[in-house]
């Protein structure tokens, strides 16, 4: 019997003058702020799809570390995925498996320095 194998989502981490997390899906809703959580409020742009998995975020990366603290326990970015760091849209830095809260974190700690 062969074991099912779980595929993680990928993503892609861009970090420049708006630092983007996206990955390939399409788009049926947003995080908004405006209704109820206010946790959310430093995104900038959002998608998630029909079954409410995160597809893209942006943020400006002097807010990332503010999101850090007010996402470290939010259940949405607590899902496992294999992420590539990207300088810009241009030159790709590394890859890593983690989840969504694990690119926050890279976004909070390196996407000041890209913010050229």
């Amino acid at each position: 019997m062969r074991k099912k194998v779980k595929t993680m989502r990928k993503f892609k981490l861009y970090l420049g003058r708006t630092v983007v997390l996206e990955t390939d899906g399409e788009a049926n809703g947003v995080l908004d702020p405006e209704e109820k959580e206010e946790r959310y409020g430093l995104i900038a742009f959002s998608s998630l799809d029909e079954e409410g998995k995160l597809i893209e975020i942006g943020v400006q990366p002097c807010h990332a570390k503010y999101l850090v603290e007010s996402l470290k326990d939010d259940p949405l970015f607590e899902e496992e995925v294999s992420i590539e760091v990207w300088k810009y849209h241009q030159e790709k830095l590394y890859e890593f498996d983690g989840t969504l809260f694990d690119a926050l974190l890279v976004a909070a700690n390196e996407g000041e320095k890209y913010d050229v």
